[in-house]
Order: C-alpha cells, then structure tokens, then sequence
C-alpha cells in the first residue's frame, strides 16, 4: 500500500524521535543548572555583602563600647572632683587638723586606689582591644574558610573523568554536541556543589557572628547602665554640696 513505511523506516522514525527527545531534554538540563548556578551565584553575593556589613556592625560596636570605656574613666574622675570639691566647701567653715600618727597610713591608702583603679582601667581597656582583635581575627577566618580551596574539588574531577567513560555506556549516538552538553551538565553541577558548601559556610559565619555580637551587645548594655549610675549619682552628689 502506498504510504505505509517499512519496518526499518517505522524503527528509524522512532530512533530519530527518541534521539530528538534525549536532547530536548538535555536542552532543558543545561538551562536548569545554568539558572540554578545563577540563583547560587546571587545568594553567595547576597551572603558575602551580608557578613560583611556584619563585620563593619561589629566594628562600631567596639567603637561604642570604647567610648563608654572612656565615659567611665571621666564620670570617676568628675567624682574625685565632686569629692574634693565638697571637701573644700566643708573647710570653708571648719578647722581640720590631720593625726600625724595615721597620716602615713592614708596616704598609702590612698596610694593603693589610685593604683588599683589604673590596673582596672588598664585591663578595661585591654579587654576592649581584645574583642576588637578577636572580631577582626573572625573576619579574616570567615574570608579564609571562603576563599579557600574546594575540599570536593579532587573527588570532582576523579567523579568527572570516571563520568566519561561511564556516560558512553548511556548516551545515544553520541557526537561533538551531545558531549559538550554533558560536559557543561556535569561541570555545573560540580559548581553547585562548590557553591552549596560556600553557601553552608557563610550561614555558619552569620550565625556565629551575630551570637558574638549579641553577647557584645549585652556587654555593652551593663556598661551602659553603670555610666548611667554613676553620671546620676555624680549629679546628684554636686546638687548636695551647698
């Protein structure tokens, strides 16, 4: 009958259409790991300007906390100040005559405050810096741990080269194109790999970034309060003295 195919042409129809569908579909793979690379670049940016705008946050964090530092170191000098003046006000009206027997002790007395109160202010400041180096030391990690060499880069590339033999085993005839395509699947999904375990890193770095910086936070709340203290106790204080 004219029209009807043999069965060599039915079977070369189907071959061909089987073919054509293979590649259709690794048409659509390419597409979806090029868009899925896309979207992982896009967060890993997203991520990095994020950590670092964290890294600047932490910054000024220690910068407030070293000023309150140095409001503290002021508002107990303004209380020496306010002491001495109210001693002076006092003497205005009453004859003080110091024991010589208990002088020496005094002074030594007060000797020792002033000398502890420069170590306390010394290992303030000093604790301040430390915090400040330990977030700085904690940027520089997070950008290493980053920046650094893809630990599955090896197994990667032993997975690709072993791929290509066992591909063959499973491609349909295949040419020039169809392994370029294969080649551009399996390397992309090796940089989503990378990518994913990049992604893994920076949500560790923030998350530990912000549990210091909250606890910083709650440093500096207590410090905070202190100053307060002491600036209403002062205030008061100089209100006193008439």
């Amino acid at each position: 009958m004219v029209g009807m195919l043999t069965a060599e042409e039915e079977e070369e129809e189907d071959v061909q259409a089987t073919k054509q569908q293979i590649r259709q579909l690794k048409n659509q793979d390419v597409a979806s790991t090029r868009n899925a690379l896309r979207i992982a670049a896009q967060a890993e940016e997203t991520g990095r300007s994020t950590l670092s705008r964290l890294g600047e946050q932490g910054e000024r964090i220690h910068n407030t906390e070293k000023n309150l530092d140095l409001a503290s170191n002021q508002n107990r000098i303004a209380e020496e100040k306010a002491r001495e003046l109210k001693t002076l006000n006092k003497s205005m009206f009453a004859m003080h005559v110091s024991n010589p027997f208990t002088a020496g002790k005094r002074r030594e007395q007060r000797d020792q405050a002033i000398m502890d109160k420069h170590l306390s202010e010394r290992e303030q400041r000093e604790a301040t810096r430390r915090e400040a180096f330990r977030s700085t030391q904690r940027q520089a990690e997070y950008q290493r741990d980053l920046d650094g060499k893809n630990p599955n880069a090896n197994a990667a590339a032993a997975n690709r080269s072993r791929n290509l033999a066992e591909r063959s085993k499973y491609q349909f005839e295949a040419d020039s194109e169809d392994d370029e395509m294969e080649n551009e699947i399996e390397g992309n999904l090796d940089l989503l790999q990378g990518a994913a375990g990049r992604l893994g890193q920076l949500g560790r770095a923030m998350g530990r970034e912000v549990d210091e910086q909250n606890t910083h936070i709650d440093r500096i709340t207590g410090k905070t309060d202190t100053v307060d203290d002491q600036i209403a106790f002062n205030r008061a204080r100089l209100d006193r003295i008439k």
